[in-house]
């Protein structure tokens, strides 16, 4: 069971873009473990999942580490540049400097977390609105059809960088690269939205819809 659940997290992983997080720490034998942990967007839903726990067998050292992640992502054939963001806990032990490459994913992750957390916050919202007993197919409509809206809007706004609606990104120092990167994910999570919801925006309301009780009282059977 365990290992069809990794085998499905990586597959998901070749072809998905993920946030990366790079933890340490030492086991109850005083080993140095390096733990890696994923977030991702599938179907519309913020995941996060532990990716990989790995003995240090050298040092805690940057280059160490790196090396450790890059043979685990060439061993499970999970390309790297789909990393998007890559964080670590901060502890000195886990000083990135030391591999250019590390530090190349690391030197762009403030922004990009903060655009995710934004992007998170946004989609955990609607999914909130499309929850409970008294949702309606027309409720649902009108909540998916407008966040889509929103997302046209959310990639002008963010192109002239007009950081309304992403509050983490507000104040932070973004790169051209990475403004446009942005507003090619945003135009990609529209195209995914209106694909995946074709069926509910192509919904027709009717009275019923609405109110199932408005109905023509003389074409109901006597019987009834």
């Amino acid at each position: 069971m365990a290992c069809d659940v990794e085998k499905t997290l990586y597959s998901i992983l070749k072809t998905t873009e993920f946030s990366l997080q790079i933890d340490d720490s030492t086991s109850l034998g005083n080993e140095a473990l390096l733990l890696a942990y994923v977030r991702y967007i599938l179907e519309g839903i913020m995941v996060e999942d532990m990716l990989v726990a790995r003995t240090l067998v050298t040092d805690r050292k940057g280059e160490s580490i790196h090396k450790v992640v890059e043979n685990f992502f060439q061993e499970k054939d999970i390309p790297m540049n789909n990393i998007t963001a890559c964080t670590t806990d901060g502890a000195p032990a886990m000083v990135v400097e030391e591999n250019p490459q590390l530090m190349q994913l690391v030197s762009a992750a403030k922004s990009n977390v903060a655009y995710l957390t934004d992007i998170f916050d946004k989609f955990n919202a609607m999914n909130l609105q499309l929850q409970g007993n008294l949702v309606t197919l027309v409720k649902c409509k009108t909540v998916v059809s407008s966040f889509i809206g929103k997302l046209t809007l959310f990639k002008q706004n963010i192109g002239r960088r007009e950081f309304y609606q992403f509050p983490h990104l507000a104040g932070l120092q973004i790169s051209d690269d990475d403004l446009l990167a942005y507003c090619e994910h945003l135009e990609v999570l529209k195209a995914d939205m209106i694909k995946r919801f074709t069926d509910l925006l192509e919904l027709e309301p009717t009275h019923r819809l609405f109110d199932p009780f408005c109905v023509d009282a003389p074409t109901v059977p006597l019987y009834l």
